[in-house]
């Protein structure tokens, strides 16, 4: 099973847990990011893109979701639905 995402530009980025999808998101950053301040600024991203607030320390299946009910990114493959 595997996870993936598409954001805005068409680009999809999976992995095969929602941990490893993370961390390739997370090593996509122009600066190199702790797990913590990875969140934090996805947060604020999701802030301003769409005026959504977001809890950061979400597990990171959960974390996604909220990332797409901020609009920044859909989820097209979830291994926990079986998508």
């Amino acid at each position: 099973m595997s996870v993936a995402v598409e954001w805005s530009d068409g680009r999809i980025t999976s992995g095969a847990t929602w941990i490893d999808l993370m961390e390739k998101v997370r090593g996509m950053q122009w600066r190199d990011l702790t797990v913590e301040e990875f969140r934090l600024e996805m947060a604020k991203r999701a802030l301003r893109w769409s005026r959504t607030e977001i809890d950061p320390w979400l597990t990171p299946r959960k974390f996604f979701l909220e990332l797409q009910r901020a609009q920044m990114l859909i989820v097209v493959d979830d291994e926990e639905v079986g998508s």
